[in-house]
């Protein structure tokens, strides 16, 4: 039977502590599953997406008359990949991001919502010791289609 003294239940207790520490990522709100229908996680979703240049799969968040938009994204995103990997980059490897400085706040009238997004996030390249912050001052636009709230696009506030 193994033993313990109180001195060794310590620095278990600081050893358990310092792990959970190290090992916890705080999660941006897309990132936590948020409810869908919120029009703030819809922006969430899509704008912190955007960011790490994963457009698939936006469309179903988006307008129908922004598709478009989605499509640009694609596109843009298909291009700046390759531009990275000819750089020796692996962007969708390498990329880390930190949203939760981010602050989504939304006004809801009837089937209309404003989102703001405040604050900045961070974003680096393991091992390469880059890092970017950016700062957000955004006005995104949602509207319910279908009995579901759709992003239509946003303003910057500059």
């Amino acid at each position: 039977m193994l033993k313990l003294k109180c001195r060794d239940l310590f620095y278990i207790t600081i050893a358990m502590i310092a792990v959970e520490f190290f090992f916890y990522t705080p999660k941006s709100l897309a990132e936590e599953e948020c409810d869908k229908k919120d029009p703030a996680c819809i922006v969430s979703i899509v704008f912190e997406s955007g960011i790490k240049l994963r457009y698939d799969g936006l469309e179903e968040y988006t307008c129908k008359d922004k598709i478009y938009l989605i499509d640009r994204g694609k596109a843009g995103a298909k291009y700046q990949i390759e531009k990275k990997k000819k750089s020796g980059i692996d962007f969708y490897q390498e990329a880390k991001f930190d949203f939760c400085n981010l602050n989504y706040k939304e006004s809801i009238e009837k089937n209309q919502a404003i989102v703001f997004i405040t604050g900045f996030f961070i974003g680096k390249l393991d091992g390469k010791g880059l890092e970017y912050k950016g700062k957000v001052d955004e006005v995104h636009n949602v509207v319910k289609e279908d009995g579901n709230w759709k992003w239509c696009g946003y303003k910057k506030n500059n």
